[in-house]
């Protein structure tokens, strides 16, 4: 794909030589890369400015971008571009962070000038960045780098950069404002954690400090000052109080409102013409659609943290470490593993998440008007089938 600044030309750069950018993302098949050819002027500008010039956000610089992708040679470049442009975007709107290196593996930072990688690449050298001077190089080769010298200079100088993508579903929660820090958010969830293993599996919990000592015990300490849990009679145990039991059945009402109100919106079907919805293509529990539970938590200002955790919990998820939930539970990663449908989620546009949300709460209403229907149906049959035994009891009198 090659990019021109003016976009008079797709070919013409403006030096007679070319440079090409080439990104890579970890765990994908290196040979899945995107290479671009760019215009020199870009070189001035620093590695996040490029990849925004690269992925714009508006619909217009979108549709000239998309008209450059040469699908003739590649049928599989606009699946490969919407790839790397899609990771851009989650970048921007915080649902993941992003670490960029060479293919010498060494860091480069956003703010980089895209040039001064270059630069050091030409003198078959790649550069490691520091966060404070970009101007500070420290210049390393390729283990096992050789040049031969017989081969001819190319006109084509190929900067590879490797994007590594890590989806950070408690940072995100806190950053978003959901909660106030990481350490609030991890104790509401290792405490619900505990009452659920208690409640589900009557775990033994000890009292005793010199035998728990663990990073769980401030949580188990916790909520027993808040009257959740108590110790069972003599022994060293703990147990749910009525208080618990009370938090615990509200949360699965919680739970199950989450449940009437949202799970169609798991499975939605729909298809754009000429950049707007298609409002008759809209299909709910259709079997082919995408996840949308998350937006329309976010769309209804809920906490996405809380609510998929709940619903968690409520699938069960956290039977699968009911053997080591204790030192599971401790984990962060645990946590960052579990929440990661929180960021790692398919989205929409704010007009489209709107039309979505009244056809979900006609579909609803519908569903419901159905459902009374049936059952209406399903009673006058019963009746039906019980009026001969009713006369046959009084032929019998």
């Amino acid at each position: 794909m090659t990019i021109d600044g003016d976009g008079a030309s797709l070919n013409a750069l403006e030096s007679g030589q070319a440079w090409v950018l080439k990104l890579v993302l970890d765990g994908m098949d290196p040979d899945d890369c995107l290479e671009v050819q760019l215009p020199t002027y870009l070189l001035n500008y620093t590695l996040d400015r490029v990849l925004d010039y690269l992925f714009p956000r508006t619909s217009a610089a979108q549709i000239k971008i998309d008209r450059l992708l040469d699908t003739d040679s590649n049928p599989d470049l606009p699946a490969l571009y919407f790839i790397f442009s899609d990771i851009w975007d989650e970048h921007h709107r915080g649902l993941c962070e992003l670490s960029f290196s060479t293919e010498c593996e060494n860091p480069l930072k956003l703010s980089n000038i895209v040039s001064q990688a270059r630069d050091v690449h030409m003198n078959e050298s790649y550069v490691g960045y520091k966060d404070t001077d970009p101007q500070d190089f420290r210049s390393t080769q390729c283990h096992g780098y050789e040049r031969d010298a017989f081969l001819p200079p190319s006109d084509d100088i190929t900067l590879t950069i490797q994007i590594g993508k890590q989806y950070r579903p408690l940072e995100y929660g806190v950053n978003q404002g959901f909660w106030e820090s990481r350490s609030e958010l991890l104790a509401w969830l290792r405490s619900l954690s505990v009452l659920y293993f208690l409640d589900k599996y009557q775990v033994k919990l000890e009292s005793d400090c010199k035998t728990t000592n663990d990073s769980i015990l401030y949580n188990i300490r916790d909520l027993q000052q808040k009257g959740l849990i108590s110790v069972y009679g003599d022994s060293s145990t703990f147990v749910l109080t009525d208080l618990g039991r009370c938090l615990i059945e509200g949360l699965i009402a919680e739970t199950e409102t989450y449940i009437d109100q949202y799970d169609h919106f798991r499975d939605v079907y729909y298809r754009f013409l000429g950049g707007d919805l298609v409002v008759g293509s809209v299909q709910f529990e259709s079997n082919r659609g995408i996840d949308l539970r998350v937006e329309m938590f976010l769309n209804h200002q809920l906490d996405p943290i809380r609510t998929v955790f709940l619903l968690l919990l409520y699938d069960g998820t956290l039977d699968t470490v009911a053997g080591d939930w204790r030192t599971t539970i401790a984990k962060e990663s645990f946590f960052e593993g579990l929440l990661q449908p929180v960021v790692d989620r398919c989205h929409s546009d704010e007009t489209t998440i709107g039309i979505l949300q009244k056809l979900g709460e006609d579909y609803l209403v519908s569903r419901r008007l159905r459902t009374d229907e049936l059952q209406y149906q399903q009673d006058i049959i019963s009746r039906i089938r019980d009026v001969p035994k009713n006369q046959d009891t009084e032929n019998d009198n």
